[in-house]
């Protein structure tokens, strides 16, 4: 996986939605964490080159919300810039990587990190809960008003999962899509794990992405989360391996989703993303030794 030599220009977006987990308030942690993420960034050297919230309408519908966030990431791919957007719940996936293709006119690879399979249509969920079904859109199947084949499906990794449905897994096993339990991280070790899921998504040549739900981590790390799982990724053994796949020349966006600031007086689960951010975000490994 290459580098890039040059320096990470970053168009940070921010997407104050609740649509997809109505009762949650994630719409308010995207307050919360976009001017933190942006002075994270410059701590760290990045540019950022725009710092601005996606409108989000009281009476807009989920599918207008998405095409417009797809507008707007579109927009700062074609500009050259590595789109970060902050959520929200995890329903944006469904309008950032459609933003993405569309900028790229092509499929893209994705690294999904994630307690859920997020794999659920309306006709499968038993919640009715859309932040359950942005992965499902975007391999073409759910809602047509928001669905559409956007992903590789054999580039694409759901990683850390333990808490899914046998309709979930199902539809990812038809459409070729590699899902690595906790269970098999446990077993194989996150390292050995880690190296197979970026050798699938981030091929030298093709463009890719990563998402990441902040429940894919142990709870006790991130509590400002509203469908906690126990047994999580541990924020201080997977921030290093974020490192190279950032700074891949052919990353060309990162998204933080799910963070409720309502669930988590501590400050915990802030403190958590900005150790993320950081080793992320770092000019060299090193430099992030001591934050993690």
């Amino acid at each position: 996986m290459a580098t890039s030599e040059r320096p990470v220009v970053v168009r940070l977006l921010s997407v104050a939605s609740n649509r997809g987990y109505p009762t949650g308030h994630a719409d308010r942690g995207s307050e919360v964490l976009r001017p933190l993420v942006a002075a994270w960034l410059h701590q760290c050297g990045v540019v950022v080159d725009g710092d601005l919230p996606v409108p989000v309408e009281a009476d807009e519908g989920m599918a207008a919300m998405l095409s417009s966030l797809s507008a707007t990431v579109a927009e700062a791919i074609t500009r050259g810039r590595q789109a970060w957007v902050v959520g929200g719940d995890h329903v944006i996936a469904a309008g950032t990587w459609r933003g993405v293709s569309r900028a790229l006119a092509t499929r893209v690879g994705l690294l999904w990190i994630d307690a859920h399979l997020d794999a659920h249509t309306p006709w499968t969920s038993p919640s009715g809960n859309a932040h359950g079904m942005p992965l499902a859109a975007l391999l073409g199947r759910g809602d047509p008003a928001w669905s559409g084949p956007c992903l590789d499906p054999t580039r694409v990794v759901v990683f850390g999962a333990r808490s899914h449905e046998p309709a979930e897994q199902a539809l990812l096993r038809d459409q070729g899509v590699r899902v690595i339990e906790m269970s098999e991280i446990r077993r194989r070790g996150l390292s050995t794990c880690w190296r197979e899921a970026v050798a699938i998504v981030a091929d030298d040549s093709l463009a890719f992405g990563l998402t990441i739900d902040l429940d894919a981590f142990d709870p006790d790390e991130i509590p400002g989360v509203a469908t906690p799982v126990p047994g999580g990724l541990a924020v201080g053994e997977l921030a290093p391996l974020l490192f190279d796949l950032v700074r891949s020349s052919h990353c060309v966006a990162v998204e933080i989703t799910e963070f409720d600031p309502e669930l988590d007086a501590s400050g915990r689960s802030i403190d958590a993303v900005r150790r993320l951010v950081l080793a992320m975000a770092s000019p060299t490994p090193h430099s992030i030794r001591s934050d993690i």
